[in-house]
């Protein structure tokens, strides 16, 4: 050691081992080993989300709590939850006994109500680690080698608080926990035979999707103390936006079978959150129910990504972005977490009027429950999706079919997909007429509207496209075939479905765009409203605006079969389809503005990734500024009966301005070049 100029280990200082440095550590090396990572659900969470997860705990707590209670992760993985918890007893035992010492007995007392339990022996061994390291930078001196002279050992902690076992196979009649904390495993790929699964099976448990999420709740419950508390990173697809009516039938049962008390949804997050996971995160703060305390409140939180998140690795939790929601409103409407999540009160009275309108689900109907009632089509609008391509290299795959379609008619890939019209001219039939599912082998002819899943998010728009020529497609595309006799409403629905109202609708009121993938699916795309002119307040111009609708996709079918056609301007087109259908849904002008500064603010900067910096980040320019003021004088007038009022910044500062408003003002929009914000406060009247 001395000649090779090596330190020894005992001479450490462990100030200088910061705790997450261990967790990396820990998930550099399961990294390495992908295929046990996917099947156990297995991610690191950063301190940052895990510093959010344990003080917001930490928030709800009774003093007693804090001071004496039990906490348990019963997925530790490498003890981050853990350690955080030891840290803030240690800190409210200073705070509470005025002190900056806290003696050896104490912290062993403290760190023994710190329980960990996991699958992974190697990650329990990392949890030890780091609370031992965690103890060490609470004492004084650091110095391991003085500590043993002192006869201050080391506690042991493996086998007897930090344990290598299947949170499944341990009985709740032991140890009650006062709090249970963690980022349990979503989901697995170990079979229907697992733990999880045959634990909730026994219990009558719902775990939709078969994600070991739900059976981590539905347990944690049964290991609780009377007014304990849970805080789980949970995914918020299966828990707060998914409708499916098996996810709705077990979130229902989980707000009535627990009490939630806060929810913070980290969907706008979901890039930043996790190295190498991008399923969005809540957090979920929940305890035993109490029939006394039914109905309940919940609150509610939507953080939207900023540079506190970028920059610090901080998450800002922003009083505009919480909400108050009673249970028996998230019992009677399974979107109301996803419309939170970015709805404000202009918002949901628009939505609240569209949703009013007759929809598509009103008379398209799902191929797939007419295949299951073993129905033929007949004459009606039909919609479903196109085959999946057969791939020798899955593995488990099911043998392949042939299809008397594919491989022979013109085969549609992405790349060519053009919006409003659709022609097979210099198509190719796919490469083999093998397929893993035919799927809607209906949709591969006649007159139907062809539509992607996906949102185009250089346009943020929704595509569809009016199609009456032969060809096959994936099952990326959705086709809606559209009976003999109604082509016309069938290009009315193409342009709308192209419209920003679509996307605005699909936005708030679909389970995944905005919060997951952007994508809309067919069972969202059935709730798109699509009213007759006879459905709206104004019948004339709905008829009158369907009129222009139909003409423009017409032109678009007649440029699509043209071989060779001169350059069109996609987006005037596009922004005349947006004005025909504000005119179609008889919008007012203020309805029309919180569209298009959705479309255009709003969806560019959802979930922006690390190193985009969206454009709704920026600081407003002098001519936002003044827009921002005559919108808001001109909307004050209407109260004081026309009076025109005046409006002048005068003062600024990175965050806050002051607008000093004035009745009878003539003078137009300034600002005062060296407004002060605290001046501005102390002199504005």
């Amino acid at each position: 050691m001395a000649h090779s100029g090596q330190k020894r280990f005992w001479g450490y200082d462990f100030r200088y081992i910061p705790i997450e440095l261990v967790s990396a550590v820990y998930d550099r090396f399961l990294g390495e080993r992908k295929a046990e990572r996917r099947a156990n659900g297995a991610y690191y969470t950063p301190m940052f989300l895990a510093d959010t997860v344990v003080s917001q705990a930490w928030e709800m707590l009774a003093d007693t709590t804090r001071t004496g209670g039990k906490f348990l992760d019963p997925a530790c993985g490498s003890g981050v939850f853990l350690v955080r918890s030891f840290q803030w007893l240690c800190e409210h035992w200073r705070a509470k006994y005025k002190t900056q010492t806290i003696s050896w007995k104490t912290l062993l007392s403290l760190l023994s109500q710190i329980n960990g339990w996991d699958l992974n022996g190697g990650a329990v061994r990392v949890a030890v680690f780091s609370l031992y390291v965690a103890l060490l930078e609470e004492v004084s001196p650091r110095d391991i080698r003085k500590l043993i002279t002192r006869g201050k050992l080391l506690p042991e902690l493996w086998g007897k608080t930090l344990v290598c076992q299947d949170f499944f196979e341990v009985p709740p009649d032991g140890t009650r926990y006062d709090v249970i904390i963690g980022n349990p495993p979503w989901t697995s790929r170990r079979g229907p035979t697992r733990s999880s699964v045959q634990w909730s099976k026994m219990n009558g448990h719902p775990m939709p999707g078969g994600e070991d999420a739900w059976a981590f709740s539905w347990k944690a419950l049964s290991h609780l103390a009377d007014d304990g508390l849970i805080a789980f990173l949970l995914p918020t697809m299966g828990f707060l936006h998914n409708h499916a009516q098996n996810t709705v039938d077990a979130r229902n049962a989980f707000f009535r079978k627990s009490q939630v008390h806060r929810i913070i949804n980290f969907a706008d997050l979901r890039f930043q959150l996790f190295e190498k996971a991008h399923r969005p995160a809540a957090l979920i703060i929940f305890g035993s129910p109490k029939a006394e305390s039914f109905p309940y409140r919940i609150d509610y939180w939507a953080p939207k990504a900023d540079l506190n998140l970028r920059i610090k690795r901080v998450i800002t939790l922003n009083s505009a972005d919480k909400a108050i929601l009673g249970v028996g409103a998230v019992l009677d409407n399974p979107l109301i977490f996803k419309q939170r999540l970015w709805m404000r009160e202009p918002d949901a009275k628009l939505f609240g009027y569209l949703a009013r309108l007759p929809k598509l689900e009103a008379f398209v109907t799902d191929f797939g429950s007419l295949s299951r009632r073993r129905e033929a089509l007949g004459d009606r609008w039909v919609i479903g999706q196109g085959y999946q391509p057969f791939n020798e290299d899955s593995e488990g795959d099911a043998p392949p079919l042939a299809s008397e379609y594919v491989g022979r008619l013109p085969d549609l890939p992405i790349t060519a997909y053009s919006r409003l019209a659709l022609a097979a001219e210099g198509l190719q039939p796919a490469a083999s007429t093998m397929v893993r599912r035919r799927g809607f082998e209906a949709g591969f002819d006649g007159t139907r509207i062809l539509i992607p899943r996906g949102v185009e998010t250089s346009q943020n728009r929704l595509r569809a496209a009016y199609c009456d020529e032969p060809l096959t497609f994936q099952h990326i595309f959705q086709a809606i075939v559209v009976p003999d006799g109604q082509s016309d409403r069938a290009k009315v629905l193409t342009a709308i479905l192209n419209s920003r109202i679509a996307v605005w609708y699909a936005f708030h009121g679909t389970a995944s765009f905005g919060s997951d993938r952007p994508e809309v699916q067919q069972a969202d795309l059935l709730q798109l409203p699509f009213p007759s002119p006879a459905d709206v307040p104004d019948r004339s111009e709905a008829t009158q605006a369907a009129l222009e609708l139909i003409a423009i996709v017409d032109e678009a079918c007649g440029r699509s079969k043209e071989p060779f056609s001169l350059q069109i301007d996609e987006g005037e087109i596009l922004r005349r389809i947006d004005q025909l259908a504000y005119q179609y849904f008889c919008l007012s002008s203020d309805e029309v503005a919180l569209i298009d500064d959705t479309v255009e603010s709003i969806l560019p900067a959802l979930q922006p990734h690390e190193g985009h910096f969206p454009k709704l980040w920026g600081a407003p320019d002098e001519p936002q500024r003044a827009q921002y003021a005559h919108t808001l004088a001109v909307s004050l007038s209407d109260w004081f009966k026309g009076k025109k009022i005046g409006a002048r910044l005068v003062a600024r500062g990175a965050d806050l301005a002051i607008l000093r408003l004035h009745l009878g003002g003539h003078e137009d929009y300034a600002e005062d070049a060296a407004g002060e914000l605290g001046s501005g406060l102390i002199t504005s009247n």
